[in-house]
C-alpha cells in the first residue's frame, strides 16, 4: 500500500529531504520537506511550513511564511480599552510573508459566554481577508452551524481552508461546494477517528489539504507526543488508504491544492 510503480516510497522521499529524528525539532539548517504543512505552530524557517501567527498572544512573527488572525481564544481578552490595539497589531502582521488571515473563527468549548464577541471579530476578520486579498484559515469547535451561518454570508469569495475538520461529511460537502479546501491531520490515524474518515472518503482529493496544528495531534504511531511536520507521512498513508489511491498520489495532489490555496 502507498506505493506508485516508478515513484519512491513517501518516507523515503520524504528522508531524503529531511532526517527524521526525534522532536524537537531544529529550526534552521533544514530542508524544505516534499509536503506543504497548512497550519502548524511549529516557528520554523522552512518555506514548505506555514506556521499561524496569533495575535495578542504570540511574541515576534516567524522567520517563514505565515498566517496572522486573532484566535478565538483571544477574543475574550479584548475589551473597549484596547480594541485599538488589537485592530493595530493585526494590520502590523500582515507583512509580505503574511500568506493568509488565520486562524479566526468560532470556539464555543473552551469559551461559552463571549459568542456575540467571537463572531464580531471574526467577521471583521473576514472581511479584512476580503480587502487584503488573502485566503483565510477557519477554526471552529462546536459552532458548526453559526460558522457555516457566517461563511455563507460574510466569505462568499474568499479562498480558505477549514482547518482541523471535525463535523459530518455533509457539511464539509457543503464547504467543498463554496470552494474551501479540507485539512486533514493526525487525528484521521486515530482508530475512533469514524466521522473524519468518513469525510475523507466522501470528499474528492483536490479539495483536501494536510496539516499538522502541530505541537498538537500527532498521528498514529506518535499519538501523546509532540507532532511535527515530519509525522505528515502517516497522514498521507491514512488518506491513501481510505481513498484506495497511492500515497504518492496523494501527496502530489495535496501539495497542489496548498500551492493553489495559498497561491505559491
Amino acid at each position: 500500500m502507498g506505493k506508485t510503480k516508478g515513484k519512491p516510497d513517501i518516507f523515503t522521499r520524504f528522508a531524503t529531504f529531511v532526517p527524521i529524528t526525534a522532536p524537537p525539532f531544529p529550526t534552521s539548517g533544514m530542508q524544505p520537506t516534499p509536503y506543504i504543512d497548512i497550519h502548524t505552530h511549529r516557528r520554523s524557517n522552512d518555506p514548505y511550513v506555514i506556521d499561524a501567527y496569533a495575535v495578542g498572544s504570540d511574541g515576534s512573527l516567524p522567520a517563514g511564511p505565515y498566517s496572522a488572525g486573532i484566535h478565538p481564544w483571544e477574543v475574550q481578552r479584548i475589551t473597549p480599552d484596547n480594541t485599538s490595539r488589537y485592530r493595530q497589531d493585526l494590520l502590523d502582521a500582515l507583512t509580505p510573508r503574511c500568506i493568509a488571515v488565520g486562524e479566526i473563527g468560532l470556539d464555543y468549548y473552551w469559551d461559552k459566554e463571549n459568542h456575540d464577541l467571537q463572531k464580531e471579530w471574526f467577521i471583521r476578520q473576514l472581511d479584512l481577508a476580503r480587502k487584503k486579498e488573502k485566503p483565510v484559515i477557519i477554526h471552529s469547535r462546536e459552532a458548526a452551524a453559526d460558522t457555516m451561518e457566517i461563511m455563507k454570508e460574510y466569505a462568499s469569495g474568499l479562498r480558505g481552508v477549514i482547518h482541523c475538520y471535525s463535523y459530518s461529511a455533509e457539511m464539509a460537502k457543503e464547504y467543498v461546494k463554496m470552494g474551501y479546501y479540507i485539512g486533514i491531520g493526525g487525528v484521521v490515524t486515530f482508530k475512533n477517528a469514524k466521522k473524519l474518515k468518513q469525510v475523507v472518503q466522501e470528499i474528492p482529493l483536490e479539495s483536501i489539504v494536510l496539516e499538522t496544528d502541530c505541537p498538537y495531534l500527532a498521528p498514529v504511531p506518535y499519538r501523546g507526543k509532540r507532532n511535527s511536520s515530519l509525522y505528515l507521512p502517516y497522514v498521507a498513508e491514512e488518506i491513501a488508504a481510505l481513498k484506495g489511491a497511492a500515497a504518492e498520489d496523494v501527496v502530489l495532489q495535496t501539495e497542489e491544492n496548498a500551492r493553489k490555496l495559498y497561491g505559491l
